[in-house]
């Protein structure tokens, strides 16, 4: 769960929570069993925990050390608007020794150059995860046509990636991200082949990660990529399947107002930024031909109204925004 007033994402096992209106991050429920030779409980859905079904969410209870382990499908910004965050994958919490304090400067959030930085917060809990997920953004197709050639063109500089040395993780992420029926057994298949082929029906996503080694930060209150590059199974639908330079944080604030940042660097090394706050969609790229292209979009396609009364806006915005992003998730990783 996820804490309205520490800002932690903190474990509860049989437990009330700390706050009532905390959000829960891998909501658990069914059933226990105890595995005495592991001196381990486990808490899940009964068709995992008892008939060993892939789809399902599972928390592990270490009763020798404490440690919990959690795998199933996420809840990561699930305060976003008009853009949307599937995640799956697994989840481990430690706690740790709390330490003193020491002064610290962070930088502060990229969509918000002027506010001050956050306070400096005691994290007790210590929590990662390795998170497939699938995003889905309002862009315009041919800004992505661009992106995807680029990405493309080069992709014999950018290294496979290897799916069939961690095949259990792949085949439960996928089992837990995508609904049930013949498009995620076909995509399961195709991950025996050493590729990961998610048919259209089922890949609405602008960006699909097949795996992200995430950390929170409570500091900055963000689930933040922990390695420079990430898998990247597709974009826009197109396969990639490739390991990309990639810096991707999921901001989730104790009021709720979630944001979403990607930035994304091709083999070519032209970059492509991505940041979503309060309905506001800021793009940039040192990629000539896509900012043109972004500069001669039409009013009406940078501002679309929403079904709410809304508005979604598309925004382009100086490179030393992505730069500043990029800066941002090098911090947060000390």
């Amino acid at each position: 769960f996820l804490g309205k007033e520490s800002a932690e994402v903190y474990p509860r096992v049989m437990m009330p929570l700390f706050f009532r209106k905390d959000r829960p991050i891998l909501p658990v429920k069914g059933v226990f069993r105890l595995d005495k030779d592991k001196d381990q409980f486990i808490f899940g859905d009964s068709l995992k925990v008892i008939g060993g079904n892939l789809r399902g969410n599972q928390l592990v209870f270490r009763n020798r050390d404490g440690k919990l382990e959690g795998e199933g499908a996420f809840n990561m910004g699930s305060g976003l608007k008009y853009v949307k965050v599937d995640a799956a994958g697994t989840i481990r919490s430690e706690f740790k020794e709390s330490a003193p304090q020491e002064e610290n400067m962070i930088i502060s959030d990229t969509m918000d150059l002027s506010a001050a930085p956050l306070a400096p917060r005691e994290q007790v809990y210590e929590v990662e995860a390795d998170v497939m997920t699938g995003i889905q953004l309002i862009v315009p197709d041919r800004l992505l046509k661009i992106m995807i050639t680029d990405i493309e063109s080069m992709s014999f500089d950018a290294s496979p990636v290897v799916y069939l040395t961690d095949l259990d993780f792949y085949r439960r992420a996928v089992s837990n991200l995508l609904p049930p029926g013949k498009e995620t057994d076909a995509t399961l298949a195709s991950l025996g082949t050493g590729l990961m082929e998610v048919p259209e029906k089922v890949n609405p996503y602008t960006f699909l990660f097949s795996r992200i080694p995430m950390k929170w930060n409570a500091e900055y209150q963000s689930f933040i990529s922990m390695e420079d590059k990430n898998a990247v199974a597709s974009i826009n639908g197109e396969l990639i399947n490739r390991m990309m330079e990639s810096y991707i944080e999921f901001k989730m604030p104790s009021n709720d107002d979630d944001r979403l940042y990607i930035y994304l660097k091709s083999p070519s090394e032209l970059f492509y930024f991505f940041g979503f706050k309060q309905g506001i969609l800021s793009v940039t790229s040192n990629n000539p031909a896509f900012m043109e292209e972004l500069a001669g979009m039409k009013s009406k396609e940078k501002v679309i109204k929403m079904d709410d009364g809304n508005t979604y806006e598309i925004q382009d915005v100086d490179v030393g925004t992505a730069r500043l992003f990029f800066n941002r998730v090098k911090s947060a990783r000390k």
